[in-house]
């Protein structure tokens, strides 16, 4: 009877084993290191079971981490006690993460780029600039966006409260005549536009020829010798002489 519950256990162990090989995507994994009675198998079964549980939970944090995972021969051999350390550090990471992503998302702006992949303590002193900088990113996040810059520099909260401070009146100074040069553009507008619909009332349409509008008519040639003043004198004495008759004495 002992050997048969000693079998049902191995067995139990070699399915516990095929089922952490197939979850950590390995082909085979060894069994731990257990004394061959009854209770060292049910050790062994203690471990591989709460391996697999680690292992459960720590591939979903790679994956929230954008990390690529380990080869599964790496994660297959560690041990329960590592994959504790391993399933802690994740979780701190991916928690300290969640709450950098929260600031930058209360800012209205994107997260840098790569911040998973950074240590733990990066992460948690980014998140401190971000609380303690907050009023004065977001007074320079509201006076970039008219001006076509509404990001902020990815290292910007790292700046010193005094340089972001000079940042701000910078962009406040430069806001202040970029909505000067647009008041003046619009007010020349409709000044131009005013002067436009006056003269645009008071000119009458230039029509073409239809209606009551006479045809162009060509001006005539002058003659030759005309000149202005004597022109006409001149031309009316050339037609009475030649229409005068000869002296019958000449």
């Amino acid at each position: 009877l002992r050997s048969q519950v000693v079998q049902r256990a191995e067995r139990r162990l070699e399915a516990e084993l095929s089922a952490l090989a197939k979850q950590s995507g390995s082909r085979r994994i060894a069994a731990p290191e257990h004394a061959p009675t009854l209770r060292g198998i049910r050790q062994a079964i203690d471990e591989v079971s709460l391996r697999r549980e680690l292992l459960g939970a720590i591939l979903p944090l790679l994956v929230q981490l954008d990390q690529p995972t380990p080869a599964a021969p790496q994660l297959a051999a560690m041990d329960a006690s590592e994959l504790v350390r391993l399933n802690a550090s994740l979780s701190a990471r991916v928690e300290a993460c969640g709450a950098l992503l929260a600031e930058y998302e209360a800012l209205g702006q994107p997260a840098p780029p790569g911040f998973r992949s950074w240590p733990v303590q990066e992460v948690h002193a980014r998140r401190a600039h971000l609380v303690a900088k907050g009023p004065l990113l977001r007074e320079i996040i509201a006076l970039g966006a008219p001006l076509g810059s509404p990001r902020l520099d990815w290292s910007m909260p790292e700046w010193s409260e005094e340089r972001l401070a000079q940042h701000a009146e910078a962009l406040r100074a430069q806001a202040a005549e970029t909505l000067e040069r647009r008041e003046h553009s619009i007010m020349l507008g409709k000044v131009e536009a005013a002067f436009w619909r006056r003269g645009h009332r008071r000119r009458r349409p230039v029509r073409t020829h239809r209606g009551n509008a006479r045809p162009y008519q060509p001006r005539p040639r002058r003659p030759e010798g005309w000149s202005e003043g004597r022109g006409q004198r001149s031309a009316g004495r050339c037609h009475s002489r030649a229409g005068r008759r000869p002296h019958p004495c000449s």
